[in-house]
């Protein structure tokens, strides 16, 4: 797995090299994605390597969520997307906040994009058995039966209605930092009425 991610990372660096040849302002313009792409792939090599290192402290849950909306609330209003917070208030898990936070930025990123002006996204925060789960429900354009087991793949963006510009490593990210910490992603989707996209924890990671 390693080595598949370094051969696409040296591509990645000589396609950079060469654009040190071209003009300056196309060369300004590639070389911050490329760079992003690099990073991106290199964050989930290390976690689905297992050798992605956490700094583990106690998190309080909510809070960091509330945190990622206000970040995203402009975002939000340009899409005419309404976002709110639900569930359990005191729940604090045992995680590393800054992955932590990459992730739900990326799932509400996803939301939102995949929004219709008018639109809504909820994220709900709840216990459910032994597991913590933070879900994210929007009433968007949805995903095809057939796209649903895709949509973790590095470098997917779906059909062309799902389009957006972008890396296409949002949710591959996602999927390797939870899982780095012991947790579950799922995703379930009807087309035409909104998506909502799951991660859990082990209630060992967590208390309330």
């Amino acid at each position: 797995m390693r080595q598949s991610f370094q051969v696409i990372a040296v591509a990645l660096l000589t396609a950079a090299l060469i654009g040190c040849a071209s003009a300056p302002a196309a060369r300004s313009k590639r070389e911050p994605r490329t760079l992003a792409l690099l990073n991106s792939l290199m964050d989930i090599s290390e976690a689905e390597s297992g050798s992605m290192r956490l700094q583990l402290e106690p998190v309080a849950l909510r809070r960091l969520i509330e945190e990622v909306v206000d970040l995203y609330e402009y975002s939000a209003e340009d899409a005419q997307v309404s976002v709110s917070v639900t569930g359990q208030d005191a729940v604090t898990l045992m995680a590393d906040r800054t992955r932590l936070r990459q992730v739900l930025a990326n799932l509400l990123d996803n939301a939102i994009k995949y929004s219709r002006p008018g639109g809504s996204i909820v994220i709900d925060i709840a216990q459910n058995g032994e597991r913590t789960v933070i879900s994210f429900k929007d009433d968007g354009m949805g995903i095809a039966p057939e796209e649903i087991s895709k949509v973790w793949d590095r470098i997917y963006s779906g059909d062309k209605s799902r389009s957006q510009p972008g890396l296409g490593l949002g949710l591959s990210i996602v999927r390797a930092v939870v899982r780095a910490h012991g947790g579950e992603v799922d995703v379930s989707s009807t087309p035409g009425s909104g998506s909502i996209f799951s991660i859990s924890f082990l209630r060992h990671l967590a208390t309330t």
